[in-house]
């Protein structure tokens, strides 16, 4: 690299004058290159893959005589349903005679009926003696292990005993919130007793005009409070029990006393291979981001794919546990040419996640499978939301399934209290082809981020009240061979369409999610540029989600993202979190940092007198000193100036870590300069030779700052 210059009166410089005012640093934004990720398209499956298909769901196959009593038996209306479709679930019901039978009925009128696990969703009925019909049939489709009842006590005690032996409370030692009271165990049905009911409730309870709320209620008092549950298992006349002992938490009061923001992401940068762990940004406004850990992952995965994308972190309804959600997904295991049908279609079902208390240490990685009892190809892009109202966690995600031959992507949602158990999962809409659920509470009002793949756009819709669809409201959807509740259609579209408006950015965005701004009531909506574009996330603002064509986008002045950013979460978080986070991942002040902010120049240069080797400075020392063949020349006005002759290993230098930790600086110098080629600097700031901004100055008077990365 080939420079020739005389810097006058400052390092670098002639008159280097250090003033902690502002610096733009240049950003490089992330490309990501999915477009086929949004584009819904048909899926051929080989014919080796049918084969496995229908090895894996053909039923055994029953007598003639067996096959005229159910036709005999079966209702009228539902004697079309052909003997293929009656093999095919052996609990004597198939999923359109369930639909059938129940379909003018209210789907949420049962409460027990929308708690129980299943693996085709109907509506329930009003009527007694059809919910008892009903929970039957579940019951009898939840006996995977074998279809043999159990009749011999013996036999029965000993399924007993496994069962009870592997029914755990998850964090028993150290809860904190709602837990999940399971009633069955495989073919064993479970009851619940508690110590203490008024810490935790082993009964569910009954609402007006919504769901009910499940047991497992958790009440956390002034102090640790130890609890006995005793669950008891039930099997063909056969009782067994079993004493778990849990510790509730005492309550502490919640911090919301917000300092900055935490950004949680993926990382591409344009030209580059991804990196699919997590990384984590830091902001004081919710705008001007800093990369925590040198832009460096803070978690990888250890599970499946051991590779995550789309993070999501979740701050439990009790304020001090945190549940971190991504998408288990290696793009990368196939090559570097990105099959996106085939991982959406043969990809996992599996969400990974982990749970914390300090947002630093992540514990308890888990894979758990929430698309794999509806046939799904893949689980994309979960977050969750929590329901008040049931004290539940709603978890969604987008899939698409074998039911329709995965035509088409689909949002799911389901519930859970723990991040371990889940309820079947459910529709949250019945819009067309789309991904990449986002949402936000606002009061009483709960918004909707959704991407819509038909028109590549990203629309935004709204729920006051309820979070989910209940009672009439509740509709189901038939997709294929399969029927599902849609528990999302109390939502209201708010058109954003005008031009500078969400829905005016079409084509390349995805990966929505919201937040508050801490200090006033204004919103942030941020949309993922991928395909080609360098930006990366992008800000759009407004100061009513609820009015139409208010979220507008923000000029790329008015922020400043880190580099590599993708689709990730921001969360508001508290001074001590904030001040942990940037202990552990950031930096500690340089000198120019802990001198807090100064308007007055903090040091200046004029090379007029050196001590060997460091040049002396005006004001504050920076450790400023000559390497190579630099030098310090007089010049033809009578003074000096440092002299760079380009040379490899010829520069001036400042001490490791003065500008470490700095928001804002200004640097000035004078430059004479004599020859530089295309690659030449004049002055460089960075961590090291492969991250530093620059700017660079020719003999003609030309100047341009850039960066690498």
């Amino acid at each position: 690299m080939r420079r020739n210059s005389r810097l006058r009166s400052l390092a670098l410089a002639a008159a280097m004058s250090l003033a902690m005012q502002t610096i733009g640093a240049p950003v490089a934004y992330a490309e990501e290159d999915v477009q086929e990720l949004l584009l819904p398209e048909d899926t051929e499956i080989s014919d080796e893959q049918d084969e496995d298909k229908l090895a894996e769901e053909s039923p055994e196959e029953k007598t003639d005589e067996e096959i005229q009593n159910i036709e005999d038996n079966a209702e009228p209306e539902n004697q079309q349903n052909d003997v293929t479709d009656i093999e095919q679930d052996e609990t004597e019901n198939t999923d359109n005679n369930q639909n059938d039978e129940v379909e003018e009925k209210d789907s949420t009128e049962d409460k027990n009926a929308d708690d129980t696990e299943i693996s085709t969703p109907t509506e329930a009925s009003d009527e007694d003696e059809s919910v008892s019909d009903q929970k039957i049939v579940i019951e009898k489709n939840a006996e995977e292990d074998t279809d043999e009842e159990i009749v011999d006590e013996e036999a029965a005690k000993e399924y007993l005993e496994k069962a009870l032996e592997g029914i755990e409370i998850p964090s028993a030692d150290a809860i904190r919130g709602n837990i999940t009271l399971n009633d069955k165990a495989g073919k064993a049905e479970l009851s619940w007793e508690s110590s203490n009911e008024a810490v935790i409730s082993s009964k569910s309870k009954v609402q007006d005009g919504y769901y009910d709320i499940p047991a497992g209620v958790v009440t956390r008092g002034s102090s640790d409070e130890k609890v006995t549950l005793t669950v008891t298992a039930s099997l063909s006349g056969v009782e067994l029990s079993k004493d778990i002992e849990v510790t509730v938490l005492a309550n502490k009061a919640k911090d919301e006393n917000y300092k900055g923001y935490l950004y949680a992401h993926f990382k591409e940068i344009p030209g580059q291979k991804g990196e699919q762990d997590i990384f984590y940004g830091i902001s004081e406004d919710g705008l001007n981001w800093t990369a925590l850990n040198g832009n460096e992952a803070v978690l990888k995965s250890d599970v499946s794919d051991e590779a995550t994308r789309d993070p999501y972190i979740i701050r439990s309804a009790e304020g001090d546990k945190f549940y971190l959600l991504a998408t288990d997904q290696n793009i990368y295991k196939y090559g570097d040419s990105i099959p996106w049908d085939k991982l959406s279609t043969q990809g996992s079902t599996a969400l990974t996640i982990w749970e914390s208390t300090d947002l630093i240490n992540w514990t308890n990685e888990r894979n758990v499978d929430v698309a794999g009892s509806i046939d799904g190809g893949c689980a994309w892009a979960p977050e969750a939301i929590y329901d008040e109202a049931t004290g539940e966690y709603l978890v969604y995600w987008a899939s698409k399934i074998a039911a329709d031959n995965f035509a088409r992507q689909y949002t799911f949602v389901s519930r859970t209290r723990d991040f371990y158990n889940f309820t079947e999962p459910e529709l949250f809409n019945d819009f067309g082809s789309n991904i990449d659920t986002s949402m936000l509470k606002v009061g009483d009002d709960y918004y909707r981020l959704t991407k819509m793949e038909d028109g590549m756009y990203v629309r935004l819709d709204k729920a006051s009240g309820k979070l989910r669809s209940y009672g009439s409201e509740v509709t189901t959807k038939t997709i294929g061979s399969r029927t599902f509740n849609v528990v999302g259609n109390n939502y209201s579209y708010i058109a954003n369409t005008a031009d500078g408006c969400l829905e005016s950015f079409k084509g390349n965005y995805e990966g929505g999610t919201m937040f508050k701004f801490n200090d006033r009531d204004e919103w942030c909506v941020m949309l993922d540029e991928y395909g080609g574009a360098a930006r990366g996330y992008i800000p759009f603002t407004t100061t009513d989600l609820s009015s139409q064509n208010s979220i507008h986008v923000l000029g790329e002045d008015e922020y400043t993202p880190q580099e590599g950013c993708k689709h990730g979460v921001i969360i508001p978080v508290t001074a001590s979190e904030y001040d942990n986070l940037i202990k552990t991942y950031g930096v500690e002040d340089g000198l120019l940092a802990s001198m807090g902010r100064q308007d007055d120049p903090v040091a200046e240069y004029d090379f007029e007198n050196a001590d060997g080797q460091k040049v002396l400075a005006n004001g504050a020392d920076l450790g400023l000193t000559l390497n190579g063949s630099a030098e310090l020349k007089s010049d033809s006005e009578g003074g000096k100036a440092l002299y760079l002759d380009g040379s490899d290993g010829s520069f001036a230098k400042f001490s490791d870590g003065v500008f470490d930790a700095m928001d804002e600086l200004t640097i000035s110098l004078d430059v004479n300069a004599k020859y530089t080629d295309a690659a030449g600097m004049v002055v460089a700031l960075g961590s090291d030779a492969d991250k530093y901004l620059y700017m660079r100055v020719n003999d003609v008077g030309q100047k341009r700052c850039g960066g690498k990365s």
